[in-house]
């Protein structure tokens, strides 16, 4: 009868058929979305194989106790998704059945008492509980010495919490998700016998209230451990004398085990290549990993990430194969190890590495960064680092945004550095209130974003007149409040810029001359001008008809007048305050086509000198 009623709408009574002959119903009743007849008086007691007999059945509930299924050896699948099967199993004999992979997946509502079931003979109970949200049954008698796999048995079975401490798992070799999310899952499993086990991949990831001991656990058979503890909220357990020297994987095990922090300076990880996320937001963990063999890891991105209490000496680490250090440190506030012996030679993204690291100061002269392609935010937030970069070939990157943000102690001579690649450099200098390195000579004609590069980075006075700054389409706050900052910018090619709003907002002391500058394309001119007290550029000839924001462009500019009578405003929107406090500004802007505009609040505001008839 396999596969006899598949795909189905089944409607009529077949309760009273004769079965007893039949030896197969595998796949009998599979996605019969409507079949709920009566099957209790069957004799299914010749069945051997009822593999996926009522996968995807999904109103199926008859009341099948009674059934005899003592000859059954495949029950795979039997109930999968069969999501309102709810019926009680448990006088069932099932001491023959050797494979229950999927049983009850997705199964639910189930939730029968199996606590006296015989399962000696199974060999693979894989995902057999999965997603069977409503299961709870007590299955501390089973006996599982026989069964090989229980990858992701009771993953997201998110109410299972029975004792399952005298299990005999001794011939386990796959645990992977085994309670993934079971996230009420909290049962002593310290004399688990997990010596074949080669896999205990996401094992607890997000089992939130796991916290066994799990300290005498033999796993030196495992390989892979990635996010084994990931998101265990809980769990501390004392791992320090795990066997881990066959893990070839290691990626967010410990990711968001906030109360983690056992010992692990005796691990054996030389066969580890992957340990980007290991630590992430582990906030307790600072062990001393001083003498770890890393010599094979290739990704170490986010390793550490907000790891907090982090500050362990790594100065001797062989990181000769990493590719990845994204975001290794971002947050480590108390990190200060020396790096400066380092070989770095093979990383490509480094972006985030030291973000917001205070204490940091390493020497880093010496790194090859040569094959780096992404420094963003490298060095954001490290309000102590100020090391000599002058020699570091940075030939390759190709995003430097945020790389030196709010770095207040940098001032290295970056004048070398070829950045003809880089097309991002927004906030790259922002805040770094030190810096004032030559970098008249760099090749810019890449780059795309320079918005916020040199926002309040109060001493950089560098000559910028040769830039080529054809590709850039944001200058947004660009040189905010760089007080001394006075470059000759007169031969800038602008014309691809669409945002200038803040561009030259407080620059005290900027007047270069805009006059050739086409910007036709420019959108936003929010506060351009604001507070530049010593700017008066001849501005006459600006095209601005895509313009639709000016307000506060020239506020507090004390020294602007120049002669914007010809300038089509007809697509601005917002003029409010754009001339207060602009106390010498008096141009005749009478043939102004202000019909769009909707605030003028303030537009004049304290403008001392301005007469121009408007009527």
């Amino acid at each position: 009868m396999t596969s006899l009623f598949s795909f189905q709408e089944l409607k009529f009574n077949i309760s009273n058929w004769d079965v007893s002959k039949v030896t197969s119903t595998s796949y009998m009743f599979a996605l019969a979305d409507n079949f709920n007849c009566d099957l209790s008086n069957w004799n299914v007691s010749n069945v051997i194989d009822m593999t996926a007999m009522f996968a995807g059945a999904i109103n199926f509930n008859s009341d099948i106790s009674c059934w005899n299924v003592s000859n059954v050896k495949d029950m795979m699948a039997m109930f999968t998704l069969a999501i309102n099967f709810n019926s009680d199993l448990s006088k069932w004999d099932i001491s023959n059945v050797s494979t229950m992979n999927e049983m009850f997946a997705g199964a639910e509502n189930f939730n029968g008492d199996l606590s006296n079931w015989d399962v000696s003979n199974v060999i693979d109970m894989t995902s057999m509980f999965a997603q069977a949200e409503l299961f709870y049954s007590d299955l501390s008698k089973w006996d599982v010495s026989s069964v090989k796999s229980m990858e992701s048995m009771f993953q997201e079975a998110k109410n299972f919490n029975s004792d399952l401490s005298k299990w005999d798992v001794s011939n386990v070799t796959n645990m992977k998700s085994m309670f993934n999310k079971a996230s009420w899952f909290n049962s002593d499993l310290s004399n688990w016998d997990v010596s074949q086990v080669t896999d205990m991949s996401n094992m607890f990831n997000e089992a939130t209230l796991f916290n066994s001991d799990l300290s005498n656990w033999d796993v030196s058979q495992v390989t892979d451990m990635s996010h084994m503890f990931n998101k265990n909220l809980l769990f501390n357990s004392d791992l320090s004398n795990w066997n881990v020297s066959n893990v070839t994987n290691m990626k967010s095990m410990f990711k968001l085990a906030k109360c983690f922090c056992s010992d692990l300076s005796k691990w054996e990880v030389s066969k580890v290549v992957d340990m980007s996320d290991m630590f992430n937001q582990a906030f307790l963990f600072n062990s001393d990993l001083s003498k770890w063999d890393v010599s094979q890891v290739t990704d170490m991105s986010n390793m550490f990430s907000n790891a907090i209490l982090f500050h362990s000496d790594l100065s001797q680490w062989n990181v000769s194969k990493v590719r990845n250090m994204k975001s290794m440190f971002n947050k480590v506030a108390l990190f200060d190890s020396d790096l400066s012996n380092w070989d770095v030679s093979q990383v490509k993204d480094m972006s985030f590495m030291f973000n917001e690291v205070p204490l940091f100061k390493s020497d880093l002269s010496r790194w090859n960064v040569s094959k780096v392609t992404n420094m963003h935010g490298m060095f954001q937030l490290a309000s102590s680092f100020e090391s000599d970069l002058s020699n570091w070939d940075v030939s390759q990157v190709t995003d430097m945004g945020s790389m030196f943000n709010e770095a207040a102690l940098f001032s290295s001579d970056l004048s070398k550095w070829n950045v003809s690649k880089v097309k991002d450099m927004s906030q790259m200098f922002r805040l770094a209130g030190l810096f004032y390195s030559d970098l008249s000579k760099w090749d810019v004609s890449s780059v795309k974003y320079m918005n916020s590069m040199f926002n309040q980075a109060k001493s950089f006075v560098s000559d910028l007149s040769r830039w080529n700054v054809g590709n850039v389409i944001n200058m947004r706050s660009m040189f905010r409040k760089t007080d001394f900052f006075y470059s000759d910018l007169s031969n800038w090619n602008v014309s691809k810029v669409t945002d200038m709003a803040f561009m030259f907002d407080g620059a005290l002391l900027f007047k270069s001359n805009l006059s050739r500058w086409d910007v036709s394309k420019v959108k936003d001119m929010l506060a351009m001008f604001q507070n530049a007290k010593s700017f008066n550029g001849d501005l006459s000839k600006w095209n601005v008809a895509n313009v639709t924001n000016m307000s506060y462009m020239f506020n507090i500019a004390e020294k602007f007048n120049s002669d914007l009578s010809c300038w089509n405003v007809a697509n601005v929107t917002d003029m409010s305050y754009m001339f207060c406090r602009a106390e010498k500004f008096n141009s005749d802007l009478s043939n102004w086509n202000v019909a769009n505009v909707t605030n003028m609040e303030g537009m004049f505001k304290s403008a001392k000198r301005f007469n121009s008839n408007l009527s």
